[in-house]
């Protein structure tokens, strides 16, 4: 049925997004168009799309910040996941998609899609560390790959730094963990960047859908690293 009269003929067209299209009684609902976020993500929200033993969790963030013009939201969240993962107590960039194909693209370790993250830390971190930050920290026996770190600022006086740390790997709460072990616990951390994305602008909480020239770069072939071939085997 159509709009609630039945279709005897062969070869009628309907729009699903318009029209209320039925079989058997069941409404046919369109297929939700590709979605593409990224969202601030505060401190105590759980990177996932659900959790009952979490008191928030970013979809719930999500449904509050979504926007009319982005399509309904129902047909658009059933499918929409994180791409990735923040623990809980960091804040700042959360890609989020409907669509997997993306997502496995950017979360598979041969793309190696850069994030870069500021931490605020316990201490002014020296030359040295930064320099074991840059080529790697062994973390439950085997070591990380290495990093682009330097040091934001300083503040001796307050016996506080901010540090600038890009990961092409993700373990967990790696970050933290490589400068605890460097003896810099870290006060706060915020991921500002993920590939060619920005946290730039977006407040706190809030939503934006990623660009056409975002979403490519995203998904362009990564660069071989230095001492790599860019041929394939």
């Amino acid at each position: 049925m159509v709009d609630g009269v039945t279709v005897t003929e062969m070869g009628v067209r309907a729009d699903a997004e318009r029209q209320i299209i039925t079989v058997d009684g069941r409404r046919l609902t369109p297929p939700a168009q590709p979605l593409y976020l990224a969202l601030h993500k505060p401190a105590g929200y759980v990177t996932t799309r659900s959790d009952p033993h979490a008191m928030q969790t970013v979809m719930d963030l999500v449904r509050r910040e979504y926007r009319p013009e982005w399509g309904p939201i129902e047909p658009a969240l059933a499918a929409l996941h994180p791409v990735g993962r923040l623990d809980t107590m960091t804040e700042g960039l959360l890609l989020l998609t409907n669509d997997g194909d993306f997502t496995q693209r950017l979360t598979h370790p041969s793309h190696a899609v850069p994030k870069t993250y500021h931490a605020l830390v316990l201490g002014v971190p020296g030359t040295e560390d930064l320099r074991r930050l840059r080529a790697g920290v062994s973390l439950n026996g085997r070591r990380t790959a290495r990093a682009r770190v330097r040091l934001l600022r300083a503040a001796p006086k307050a016996n506080r730094a901010t540090v600038e740390v890009v990961l092409r790997e993700g373990r967990n709460r790696q970050v933290r963990r490589e400068l605890e072990a460097m003896g810099h616990p870290v006060i706060q951390l915020t991921r500002v960047q993920v590939g060619p994305v920005r946290l730039r602008g977006l407040r706190l909480g809030k939503l934006r859908r990623l660009s056409e020239s975002e979403i490519a770069a995203l998904l362009k072939p990564p660069r071989p690293r230095r001492g790599e071939s860019s041929r394939r085997q």
